[in-house]
């Protein structure tokens, strides 16, 4: 009881006092919903991450893998509305992140939406799958939001007839008077009608069998120009000290993965910095996840404004398309708990880098992308940073 009483003096003071953080900014964690205008519904999403203040001094920050078990189905041009229930009113920034929709630096591409109630976008997308994060962030301290995932399946448009297929008497007629014959005997066309079938049966079997035969024999692939290989990223020790490597740490089916290296500069003001590389004694070991399979990366607080997630080669060389342009990087904001997942379907070997400008450092990871090993990914009862 002594407890409860020393606590609740030291909040009448804080909001006495000048704190930024004051007793009406202190409301249940919202939800997010989707309502489809077109046919009047209203769809659940399911909780991606957050960080929420839970007193004066306190966040409760968690990431969770969860993944949408419906679809929500529009079509090009539908509206539909950002729904935000409960007490925290109006975010102040609405974001939505288009998971595996990459722009040209490989990057998910976002759409910043004005917030209002509701907030509306109008559906504009590839036919097919799109997974899309919506993000609602507060400015009740800097790092209050709250993010949901939900699943669209954009239908196929639908074929407008053309004048061209409307007409369907006059090849009928054409035909039955093409083959002009001297005698109208019954025997001769049943002969030249016979002949015609079997020729024509024979032609489309023979181009049918090629056609089998030499399909299989070239797959097109996106595959990026840079392959794994297998080979570890070759790192010198440094003389000196640094950034612990658990500073940043992934977290995958109830383990923590320590980081193979971390690599960072160190310089007076107005002089070129000085670069060093640290490799572990132990590290850990490498951690194995499936295709578009999730985990979390755990950043030591206070988080910096932003941090950058990037698949390199297992010999630490960027991935890149054919034109040259940098696949699967993507700047974040910072935050204790970010689930990431890989927009890798290629299995193989990779390193994962995480760089964090405030340290001016990078930490890099051993991955395998492995379609055989599946292992479970990180879960809500992961302990949650505050």
């Amino acid at each position: 009881m002594k407890r409860i009483t020393v606590m609740t003096i030291l909040i009448l003071v804080a909001v006495m006092g000048s704190s930024a953080v004051l007793a009406q900014d202190i409301h249940p964690r919202p939800v997010i919903a989707i309502h489809t205008v077109e046919d009047d519904a209203t769809h659940e999403g399911v909780l991606s991450d957050y960080c929420w203040l839970t007193d004066a001094n306190d966040h409760d920050c968690d990431a969770l893998v969860d993944e949408p078990e419906t679809t929500i189905l529009v079509k090009n041009g539908d509206a539909v509305e950002i729904i935000i229930e409960g007490e925290a009113s109006i975010p102040d920034t609405l974001l939505l992140e288009f998971i595996d929709d990459l722009d040209s630096n490989g990057d998910p591409i976002t759409v910043t939406l004005t917030p209002d109630d509701p907030s509306v976008w109008t559906v504009d997308l590839a036919e097919g799958l799109h997974n899309v994060r919506v993000e609602a962030a507060y400015p009740f301290s800097e790092i209050s939001y709250v993010a949901y995932l939900f699943t669209f399946e954009v239908a196929a448009p639908t074929p407008t007839p053309t004048a061209t297929q409307a007409p369907t008497e006059a090849p009928t007629a054409t035909a039955t008077e093409a083959p002009p014959t001297e005698a109208p005997s019954p025997t001769p066309t049943e002969e030249i009608t016979e002949e015609v079938t079997v020729e024509a049966t024979a032609e489309s079997t023979e181009a049918a069998t090629e056609a089998v035969t030499e399909t299989p024999t070239e797959e097109p692939s996106a595959t990026p120009t840079a392959t794994p290989t297998g080979v570890a990223m070759p790192l010198t020790p440094t003389p000196s000290g640094g950034p612990a490597l658990t500073g940043v740490t992934l977290e995958s089916g109830g383990k923590t993965f320590v980081a193979l290296a971390v690599n960072f500069c160190r310089g007076d003001e107005g002089e070129a910095p000085t670069c060093f590389e640290t490799a572990a004694d132990a590290p850990s070991e490498r951690l194995t996840v499936p295709p578009l399979g999730a985990f979390l990366v755990r950043i030591a607080e206070p988080a910096p404004a932003q941090v950058t997630l990037q698949f390199l080669t297992s010999d630490g060389q960027p991935l890149t398309t054919p034109g040259g342009a940098v696949l699967y990087r993507e700047t974040r904001r910072g935050q204790p708990v970010l689930l990431y997942t890989p927009p890798i379907f290629d299995v193989g070997s990779y390193l994962f880098a995480v760089e964090v400008p405030g340290e001016n450092a990078t930490y890099y990871f051993q991955i395998l992308i492995s379609a055989e090993e599946i292992m479970p990914g990180p879960t809500a009862t992961s302990e949650p940073v505050g």
